[in-house]
């Protein structure tokens, strides 16, 4: 319904190699799996459970997740992070 009211066309495919993404000099761009699609225009965006690390983030722009929680294995862990648990309104401005 949103994409007819936005007159947006979208095709959701799973990428090509069926890989996540790391540095390949074989191959075009230096990239393979969805950050090497990205960063050759294939396609515009990837969703995914993809892991940022400082390599990806160099080439390509992660967005922050909106909602996480980290689980700690120990009550000492978690009262240390307690503001932790609030991280989900870091995209806010302090006036929202």
């Amino acid at each position: 319904m949103l994409s007819d009211k936005l007159e947006i066309k979208y095709e959701i495919r799973i990428v090509k190699d069926g890989k996540y993404g790391n540095e390949n000099p074989k191959i075009i761009g230096g990239w393979d799996g969805m950050i090497g699609e990205i960063l050759r225009k294939e396609v515009d965006m990837a969703i995914a459970p993809l892991t940022v690390t400082v390599e990806r983030e160099t080439v390509v722009d992660f967005s922050k997740p909106f909602l996480s929680f980290d689980i700690k294995p120990s009550i000492k862990n978690v009262a240390k992070e307690a503001g932790a648990i609030f991280s989900f309104l870091d995209p806010l401005s302090t006036e929202v």
